[in-house]
């Protein structure tokens, strides 16, 4: 099984560990890396080359639709989902950005198989080129 890079924006690290043991849990190899300061977004995406990007919407001065922004300017083929305390506020603006999801903080048992289908779509568009 290919191990899947996971770029996780967020400043929470019991977030973080939580959606972690969820991915690992539903048998998925990955490799994960976070950063929670807009400086430190584009550089871990240029370096890490994530293959998914999971972002919480409210980070130390910027927002989670402003890292959208950057990682779409910088890679607009890796599929970016919100992980959201209150997804009801934030899921007209994620969508009509291009996020591929909003997933409620409390029902991470949704993000690997919200992640497979990610990435089997990206997979799928890859091929159309």
């Amino acid at each position: 099984m290919a191990t899947i890079r996971v770029l996780f924006v967020d400043d929470n690290d019991d977030d973080v560990f939580i959606a972690t043991h969820r991915l690992k849990q539903a048998g998925l190899n990955i490799s994960a890396q976070t950063v929670a300061v807009r400086d430190d977004l584009k550089h871990a995406i240029d370096s890490f080359h994530p293959d998914i990007i999971l972002s919480d919407m409210t980070l130390p001065g910027f927002s989670g639709l402003e890292a959208f922004d950057i990682a779409h300017d910088s890679d607009p083929d890796v599929p970016f989902l919100f992980l959201c305390g209150c997804p009801e506020r934030c899921t007209q603006q994620a969508l009509e950005k291009g996020a591929f999801a909003i997933v409620d903080k409390d029902r991470a048992e949704a993000l690997p198989e919200l992640i497979n289908s990610a990435l089997l779509q990206r997979g799928s568009e890859h091929h159309k080129s």
